[in-house]
């Protein structure tokens, strides 16, 4: 799908009117000159925009309590669950939440709307990578965030779409 915002990946430039790889549908550029100077290093991550899903594992961990203060939409503490939010259907496209550690290198916090999933992907966990590049080149105002499309399918996994990747979505 095609993002909401697009911030130029090499200058940084923010319009909505960026120019999109049309390979991943995942980078974007606010000129022709600005995608072959990034082209060597986007190249080594390039892949087909239908590829993009990233089944996330299942963590063998739980959330560490530090995390336990926050809140879902009734009020009650986070789950800490790996598991289809409440109110949506098996491969129904729901948005997440994907935030960063203070120094953005070990950890991702992902969590939907109502917080009833709320789960962590560690530095070597499958998607880390991807998920942090996302973060990193959204940025935010306060902190390092952004929101993709999820879905869970009916073996329970969570699959990810970086290429979906905006700032905000609620």
């Amino acid at each position: 799908s095609i993002r909401e915002h697009s911030r130029c990946v090499v200058c940084k430039t923010f319009d909505e009117k960026n120019l999109m790889c049309s390979i991943c549908r995942n980078a974007s550029y606010c000129s022709i000159a600005c995608q072959r100077k990034n082209w060597k290093e986007h190249k080594k991550i390039c892949r087909p925009a239908e590829r993009n899903e990233i089944k996330l594992k299942r963590p063998t961990y739980k959330l560490p309590s530090r995390l336990k203060f926050s809140t879902n939409i009734a009020g009650r503490p986070a789950s800490g669950d790996y598991r289809r939010p409440a109110g949506v259907a098996v491969d129904e496209i729901f948005w997440m939440k994907v935030q960063a550690d203070m120094d953005g290198s070990t950890s991702l916090l992902l969590y939907d709307r109502t917080r009833t999933c709320t789960f962590m992907v560690l530095q070597q966990d499958v998607g880390f990578r991807e998920l942090l590049e996302k973060v990193r080149f959204e940025g935010g105002a306060v902190g390092q965030k952004c929101h993709v499309e999820a879905l869970f399918d009916n073996q329970g996994d969570c699959k990810v779409y970086p290429s979906t990747a905006t700032l905000c979505r609620w």
